[in-house]
């Protein structure tokens, strides 16, 4: 997304609706665009469909897994050896679907035919536009279709139920071209359909200017200056300039992870290179919660409290992607401390679609829980918590916008991203009630959600303040430096599942309020002194993890239409004892009792989803048994007993 300074400034755009529709005979999708008000019919047959770059694809089940995409599924990128597995799992899944599809009139062998698509050629819309497409597929000779997508833009979702797709673009996928990639599946009959869709560029802030470079060893530091217009900033503000640093390595690669940096209150921007990753550190100077304020200021009070701050950081985020050559979009990620951890908690879920993986350490997740001065200084941008000024979408106030227990439970989007949290029970400026005490519009804390609504998550907490360690176990005593996306084996992707863990029984147990020898204080919580171990007010474990030891091999994933599998299994790796009587061991060693029994949730899934309330069969090892599937269109496979032995969970729909 880069633009001249000339096109600067933001057009305000109303939050229409690209809707198609299709009668049962007419074969219609009216598509209603951005500003005005006539509806564009396309009538089209097989053949102009044909002609206009919609292919329309058959064969054998033995193809069944090429056919779920000319791309081929994401795992075959990491893993060139399961296409073969993968068209095998394809097969059996499409041939037990052939028994409960053709139990009426008709059998496959006497009506051969192939699923139709009735689609347009191509798709526009405008940044924030919403499409509502249906997906208009037939089959003549009656069998059940079954319809899978295995490409969508970033953030697009699949209703199967209503067989539709959604996708409302955010302002930094303007100007890109997506692509959505289904198939329709009867009895043993397939094909396909890719349609081109576009996204136009509506939105055009000023693009950041490089005003510094800085040559190190093994990389390079740019200054950079973004300056605001309306969209980046209040309308009083427009034209403020605000500094950023990114690092770019030396040697340029074909696939380099962006690493986003967010300082916390009152810091400035870090600068440090790395030669394996682009990092960007942008700046809140104005101590936002790296959120964003009124639009009336600095006059009033008043208007949306608008998101500028991540605004500006997405912006930033999608000129290293246009620019940096060889910035990988799919391995994006997003980490902070403090202010930082809440603005990474904040920005990768409420814009999910955009990154592979958050970590935040001592970050409130819930604004309205935050300590009185907290909320005091945040009011100055946001206004009083009991006045509900709006957020950017009009509907939810800013303070639930802030609530990360609120977006999870809300956003769908959200629930497919993976989380590392920390926190310290002895912290009194995030105290721990940050991740124990109940989110007010949910009623569920932190821990409770994360579990509960099977979030991919790695939490942390020990007896250390606000960036001072653990008196016993010191700092990073709970692994041995696992690093989320740049690990050979288990790692992150934006266009890759994982096995969200939950519930597991190694889990320790957090507590969620005093113990009975600390008064609560509003301010510190239960928060004793840091340096003296063993005397936090808060109850449960003083020390513990929720799914330290459990590990899964990225490399190993199988994502089709009728199979997911993923090999995992339970670390015992080096470490060091527990140094005192009642602690935990440090690093990757494991002193508890095997098997691990923890449920499973796939998140992430590109091609495998089914509808709410259906069963599907899994495998184990020699355990087998049956599941349903959530309204996520995913299944949980409850109480799986893990081991040290590396395991393949399939999931086979039926």
């Amino acid at each position: 997304m880069i633009h001249s300074a000339a096109n600067s400034r933001r057009k305000l755009i109303p939050n229409h609706t690209v809707s198609g529709h299709h009668p049962s005979n007419n074969a219609l999708l009216h598509v209603l665009t951005h500003r005005t008000a006539f509806v564009r019919t396309y009538r089209m047959s097989q053949k102009r469909l044909l002609l206009l770059g919609v292919v329309i694809l058959s064969c054998g089940p033995a193809r069944l897994a090429e056919l779920d995409s000319p791309d081929r599924q994401s795992a075959d990128r990491h893993n060139p050896d399961a296409s073969d597995a993968t068209a095998a799992e394809s097969t059996e899944g499409a041939a037990g679907l052939l028994g409960a599809a053709n139990s009426g009139t008709a059998s496959p062998e006497n009506l051969d035919t192939v699923p139709v698509w009735d689609m347009p050629a191509h798709l526009a819309l405008d940044e924030y536009e919403t499409l509502d497409l249906p997906l208009a597929v037939t089959d003549r000779g009656n069998k059940r279709v079954r319809v899978s997508c295995s490409r969508l833009p970033p953030g697009a979702k699949l209703d199967l139920a209503n067989r539709r797709i959604r996708f409302t673009p955010d302002f930094i996928q303007g100007g890109r071209t997506e692509r959505i990639e289904c198939s329709a599946f009867a009895g043993k009959h397939t094909s396909a359909v890719s349609i081109p869709l576009v996204v136009r560029d509506s939105i055009r802030p000023p693009v950041p200017v490089i005003t510094q470079v800085e040559t190190e060893s093994g990389f390079e530091r740019q200054t950079v200056i973004q300056t605001t217009d309306k969209w980046l900033d209040a309308p009083a503000y427009s034209g403020r300039e605000f500094s950023a640093i990114v690092t770019v390595p030396s040697v340029i690669l074909d696939s380099i992870p962006v690493r986003i940096v967010l300082h916390g209150y009152g810091s400035e921007p870090g600068s440090q290179g790395s030669t394996r990753e682009i990092r960007i550190y942008p700046h809140d100077p104005y101590r936002t919660y790296w959120w964003g304020y009124a639009e009336g200021l600095p006059e009033r009070l008043t208007g949306v409290v608008a998101d500028f701050t991540q605004r500006r950081v997405l912006h930033l985020l999608a000129w290293v992607l246009d620019t940096v050559p060889g910035a990988d979009p799919e391995r994006v990620y997003v980490v902070g401390a403090s202010m930082g951890g809440a603005g990474a908690l904040s920005m990768g879920l409420r814009h999910a679609r955009h990154f592979a993986y958050v970590e935040s350490v001592i970050g409130q997740t819930v604004a309205r829980n935050h300590r009185p001065t907290r909320v005091a200084q945040l009011a100055t941008h946001w206004g009083h918590p009991q006045d509900d000024l709006p957020g950017p979408t009009r509907f939810e106030s800013v303070w639930n916008a802030q609530d990360m227990v609120s977006v999870l439970n809300s956003d769908w989007g959200a629930r497919q991203q993976y989380v590392f949290s920390y926190h310290g029970k002895d912290d009194p400026i995030i105290h721990f009630g940050a991740v124990v005490q109940a989110s007010p519009v949910v009623g569920l804390s932190w821990y409770r959600a994360i579990q509960s609504l099977k979030t991919g998550h790695y939490a942390v907490w020990d007896e250390g303040g606000h960036g001072i360690p653990d008196p016993v176990m010191g700092a990073g005593w709970y692994e041995n430096n696992w690093d989320r996306i740049h690990h050979p084996v288990t790692f992150l992707r934006r266009d890759l599942p994982f096995p969200a863990f939950t519930n597991s029984t190694a889990d320790g147990t957090p507590g969620q309020s005093g113990k009975g020898t600390l008064a609560f204080d509003v301010e510190s919580g239960f928060a004793a002194d840091v340096s003296v171990p063993g005397d936090t007010g808060w109850n449960g474990d003083i020390t513990g993890t929720f799914n330290r030891y459990l590990r899964w091999d990225s490399n190993s994933i199988v994502d089709t239409a009728q199979v997911s599998s993923i090999t995992i299994w339970a670390v015992n790796g080096t470490g060091e004892a527990s140094p005192v009587s009642g602690y935990p061991t440090k690093g990757d060693m494991y002193a508890g009792p095997i098997p691990i029994s923890v449920d499973v949730t796939p998140r992430r899934t590109q091609r495998f989803r089914c509808h709410s309330g259906e069963q599907v069969a899994w495998t184990f090892g020699v355990t087998s048994g049956t599941a349903v599937c959530s309204t996520d269109n995913v299944p949980t496979i409850v109480q799986l007993p893990v081991t040290h032995e590396q395991t393949t969970l399939r999931i086979v729909r039926l």
